[in-house]
């Protein structure tokens, strides 16, 4: 009988299962996209349907279509087989292990507390009125699953207990919090987290419920003397740094479109896909983080961040736009009128907020329309400038695209563009030393010596030689040749083996470079890589042997000197020979 991985690899391709999370484009019998593991402009991420794997040529990350959503999803291995089986339909029956129950349990019991808070709302005249009144209509708030806490202090407790959840569960799924001890409570007692608000379920990228966020209830708005939301605390299930509010709802459309529309409210998130942008997310009690910006970047290249410029909102924003820059994306931001946010604008008019996100700004454009607001005097506007959108500017990854907008400064301050370009290389130069947190976090891309590079690709075209069926007679020059070149030190199984433990990745690779090409073009790339491999040796060994000449100079060794420059000449004459 077949294990569940056998099954899961039986059933799902590796192709369907990466197009989920990646932009797919044909790549002759392959495909390609840009690498989710590390930060580049050209896909060097390649997909083998017949191979069923991957592998990035920037950062070396490879695997199956397994190891692939273990990394994106974040889980470990016995959680991603239980989410790829349930997606081939298979029935998985992971370990017995203790944390795997825990995480059951709590899903198990956030999903009893949802139906509750949905059983709640329908009985609660006041609140549904609300939420129409916000705009909502019945299938929004029956398709995002919106509830009600009763305002007593141990309603959802006591539900939740008659049927048969025990007390510490709720603790740790964050549906209850223990009072401090009084008089008539030594060890004080349990209320309900969530009293008196509108009930948002929180959603992980699979659409499994893994916390709440409530927003406090006042019929009416006359005054609200607790926090207007509270959402639950980090547990086995939630992270808020890097769950996104409606993520699930929104992929498939952010996919599409290739952009991403980030909102700060819950109401505004579900009015926004109430009106068709459903390809807007949220955070939820938490600044944006570079989890979130890599979740969004796997998904799209844009983001859209909506902030009233005039809020605080935007400066507290300055590090989520400086992390989404340096991770790659490219970011907008739509200048909402004083005091309005989101879902203000949807209830007036769905069509202006369409518009909003059609008139959103480079963050570049915005910025300076907000510091030309700011400031009437030049020279304040131009140290703003040079404080606040020099970096942002630095991020750019083209110049062509730099020049733009050191055009504008330019066109603000009243100055060339020489003149802006001089302060804008002086600024960046007292900045140098300074790198981005996120480069900082990103995988290395591969630092292979051309030497390396060379074997690889050698062994690679040996592999899909063997692979295709090509004549042995027709290319066998290539081994003898190999063992020829490694029989100084005698090491060419050592590299064969060492090559060959990579063979998915070689194979891979071969596929991307020789598919499709004849027998003599074939041949004709073995001999270039072979004199390639060649060379580099001789270069390699004329490096060592010209550094072992400048210690014997240094020592005053004459017969060690005259045996190193002959040497050295040698070398180099063969180094010239094979060239010519």
């Amino acid at each position: 009988m077949s294990t569940p991985v056998e099954q899961i690899k039986e059933r799902l391709n590796i192709v369907d299962v990466i197009s989920g999370y990646l932009k797919l484009e044909k790549a002759g019998i392959n495909f390609k996209a840009r690498c989710p593991f590390h930060n580049e402009k050209t896909p060097s991420f390649f997909v083998s349907p017949t191979r069923q794997s991957y592998h990035c040529f920037g950062c070396s990350q490879s695997g199956d279509l397994i190891s692939f959503v273990q990394e994106m999803e974040s889980l470990n291995f016995p959680d991603t087989l239980q989410l790829l089986a349930e997606r081939a339909g298979i029935k998985f029956q992971k370990v017995n292990r203790q944390e795997d129950n825990e995480k059951e349990s709590l899903s198990r019991v956030l999903s009893e507390a949802t139906d509750y808070f949905i059983a709640e709302l329908a009985k609660n005249n006041s609140a549904i009125e609300y939420l129409r009144k916000r705009g909502l209509t019945n299938e929004t708030i029956k398709s995002f699953r919106l509830g009600f806490a009763p305002a007593k202090w141990q309603n959802v407790s006591q539900w939740l207990l008659e049927r048969g959840f025990k007390e510490n569960l709720l603790i740790q799924a964050g549906l209850i919090v223990k009072s401090k001890s009084s008089p008539s409570f030594p060890n004080g007692r349990y209320y309900d987290r969530f009293r008196n608000r509108i009930i948002f379920p929180l959603a992980d990228q699979q659409g499994r419920i893994v916390a709440f966020s409530g927003r406090i209830f006042i019929f009416g708005e006359s005054e609200i003397q607790e926090a207007k939301y509270i959402n639950s605390p980090t547990t086995k299930l939630y992270d808020k740094s890097r769950i996104l509010f409606g993520l699930d709802r929104a992929k498939i459309k952010m996919r599409q479109t290739n952009s991403c529309i980030l909102v700060e409210g819950q109401m505004d998130l579900v009015l926004s896909h109430q009106a068709g942008f459903t390809n807007t997310v949220a955070t939820s009690g938490t600044a944006l983080t570079k989890e979130h910006l890599n979740t969004i970047k796997r998904l799209a290249d844009k983001l859209i961040m909506a902030y009233d410029a005039d809020s605080a909102g935007v400066l507290a924003s300055v590090k989520g736009i400086e992390l989404a820059l340096a991770s790659g994306l490219e970011v907008n931001i739509v200048k909402l009128p004083a005091n309005t946010d989101p879902a203000d604008i949807i209830l007036k008019n769905p069509k202006q907020w369409s518009q909003e996100i059609i008139n959103s700004k480079h963050v570049i454009d915005f910025y300076l329309a907000v510091l030309e607001d700011k400031y009437s005097d030049i020279r304040q506007l131009g140290r703003a400038i040079r404080e606040e959108v020099y970096p942002y500017i630095r991020q750019l990854a083209f110049r062509i695209d730099q020049a733009h907008f050191i055009a504008k400064i330019a066109n603000s301050l009243h100055l060339t563009e020489e003149a802006v370009w001089r302060d804008y290389d002086q600024a960046l130069g007292s900045q140098s030393s300074k790198s981005s947190s996120v480069d900082k976090n990103m995988p290395e891309v591969s630092n292979q010596t051309r030497l390396e590079k060379v074997e690889e690709n050698l062994f690679s075209l040996l592999l899909f030689l063997a692979e295709v069926n090509s004549s042995s007679s027709e290319f066998e020059f290539i081994i003898k040749e190999l063992k020829d070149i490694y029989k100084k030190e005698n090491n060419y199984d050592q590299k064969k083996k060492f090559y060959y433990s990579h063979r998915d990745k070689l194979l891979l690779q071969a596929e991307i470079f020789y598919a499709n090409r004849d027998g003599q073009s074939l041949k004709k790339e073995a001999e270039d890589l072979l004199t390639e491999l060649k060379l580099e040796i001789l270069k390699k060994e004329l490096l060592l042997t010209q550094t072992l000449l400048k210690k014997a100079e240094m020592s005053n060794s004459i017969s060690s000197v005259d045996s190193l420059v002959k040497k050295c000449q040698n070398i180099a004459q063969a180094i010239n020979k094979l060239k010519s």
